[in-house]
């Protein structure tokens, strides 16, 4: 208790800091990513200030003080910012009616495209218990022996510890391999011809989008609002229900076996990215800039 009143104090001291140096600065706009933070925001600038919230609605609800925290500034700042369409529906229907949503963009454009030939499907993300990367090699394992199509490969691309359960398993099936992080993403993608997800939940999946700019389609389980939005189901990729283990492998070994259906979701998944390019993503910026400005007089 002791250090968590020390905690406050110091936290309300470096707001009141903050407060000061946003006086200074005098800035036209304020993005603010933590909504604590918007304790450290001037009341003057509040209509200038934007909550860009990097959650799933879930997630908010799931902590006690975080609706109410919200609630508390829906009408003094100029704009609750979500990273979905579902997400934002949510926050509105939940009484916080001053919210919108703009998509994260993809962090490149590739001219290339995967020929969706190679034979390796991919994981690219950190290990963390949500991504359940156990599971995910527990299916690919079980998949290709299942449909005897151990002509793919699994490649692991990532940072993090894998746990014995993957070591294992990795120690009997020679197809599944671990190549570590890496600052090359978009050569993981075009080596690829499926991305594999099995994430309990994403606020937004930005790995999904990227591979689709690469021409490479996704198979997921449906990871939280912003699942439909990324994925069209049987147009850019497959969309399984939470935890139906027996559709995700069927569904997997369509895609690995059926080329023709590699090709037309790889095709479908490249057009599909367009909407997330940086440039969309930065008009739409501008736009909310100016309405802003133009509300704040």
């Amino acid at each position: 208790v002791k250090d968590r009143r020390h905690f406050d104090l110091s936290l309300k001291l470096d707001f009141e800091k903050c407060k000061l140096e946003i006086g200074k600065i005098d800035p036209d706009f304020i993005i603010c990513s933590h909504y604590e933070c918007l304790e450290a925001v001037p009341t003057a600038y509040l209509k200038k200030t934007i909550n860009h919230y990097h959650t799933t609605f879930n997630q908010v609800k799931a902590h006690r003080t975080q609706l109410p925290f919200f609630k508390k500034y829906n009408d003094r700042v100029g704009r609750l910012l979500w990273l979905s369409d579902a997400t934002c529906k949510r926050a509105k229907a939940a009484g916080l009616s001053n919210s919108s949503y703009i998509y994260n963009p993809i962090n490149f454009e590739s001219l290339e495209e995967s020929t969706c030939m190679s034979n390796h499907a991919l994981f690219i993300g950190r290990f963390s218990s949500e991504k359940r990367v156990n599971l995910l090699v527990k299916l690919f394992d079980e998949t290709i022996r299942e449909y005897k199509i151990n002509y793919w490969e699994l490649d692991l691309v990532g940072m993090g510890e894998l746990s014995d359960e993957v070591k294992e398993i990795m120690q009997r099936n020679p197809h599944i391999h671990y190549l570590g992080p890496t600052a090359d993403p978009k050569s993981a993608y075009l080596n690829s011809s499926l991305l594999l997800l099995a994430s309990e939940y994403e606020g937004f999946a930005l790995v999904v989008l990227e591979a689709n700019e690469c021409g490479v389609p996704c198979l997921a389980f449906d990871f939280g609002e912003a699942a439909k939005e990324e994925i069209i189901h049987g147009e850019t990729g497959y969309l399984i229900v939470q935890n139906d283990v027996e559709a995700y492998k069927k569904a997997m070994a369509q895609i690995m076996i059926d080329e023709a259906l590699r090709l037309k979701l790889g095709s479908a998944s490249k057009e599909f990215a367009k909407q997330f390019h940086m440039s969309a993503i930065y008009q739409q910026w501008l736009e909310l800039f100016d309405e802003l400005k133009e509300s704040n007089g």
